[in-house]
């Protein structure tokens, strides 16, 4: 992209015209992702890489967290470096043997998509202050940085321990299922 381009993006961002990736991504112009959210191990402002599946080191790490536990100390260090690997490699991974049942898992997906797709005022009153704000929604979109590179993301962080925070809305995020009870989020 030109830079051009990215300083519409991101004057629209200043004006809260587009406040979000979700936004940036529907505009009709927008063929790929802006230079400015994705790196290569060559150079910084590169095409964006094609990833070969026919090699397993393109596939995303994938950690057996059962193994962390594991009381066998060869199983512990592999488990261990291969965590170290996909942090340093990937910037993240997928987790397997972990304990939460599916159903709770396709439950706060479901809801998760349904606070994105809320309208943007409505996700905005979530924004948080604070960094350690019990609840946090946030995009990288609107990075003043010419120099950096960014995530390409939307996010909501929500506070677990020692209390469970959600947002008010959806209401489905109040009510959570967690295997044969109900988990209730604190008020706000």
């Amino acid at each position: 992209y030109s830079s051009t381009l990215i300083q519409k993006i991101r004057l629209l961002a200043t004006y809260n015209i587009m406040r979000s990736v979700k936004l940036v991504s529907e505009l009709p112009n927008l063929k790929a992702v802006p230079c400015n959210y994705y790196v290569d191990n060559h150079h910084k402002y590169s095409s964006p890489a094609i990833i070969d599946t026919n090699h397993d080191d393109s596939l995303i790490p994938i950690i057996d967290f059962s193994l962390l536990s594991s009381k066998d100390p060869h199983q512990h260090s592999k488990v261990i470096q291969q965590l170290g690997r996909a942090c340093q490699q990937w910037g993240f991974f997928m987790v397997v043997n972990h304990g939460i049942e599916e159903s709770l898992m396709k439950e706060l997906i479901g809801v998760i998509k349904e606070f994105f797709l809320m309208g943007e005022e409505d996700k905005w009153t979530y924004k948080g202050e604070k960094m350690f704000d019990p609840i946090k929604y946030g995009t990288s979109f609107n990075c003043t940085s010419k120099d950096i590179t960014t995530y390409w993301r939307d996010y909501l962080k929500l506070s677990l321990h020692p209390q469970l925070h959600c947002p008010d809305q959806p209401n489905n995020f109040r009510y959570l299922r967690m295997g044969s009870t109900r988990v209730f989020c604190t008020e706000q």
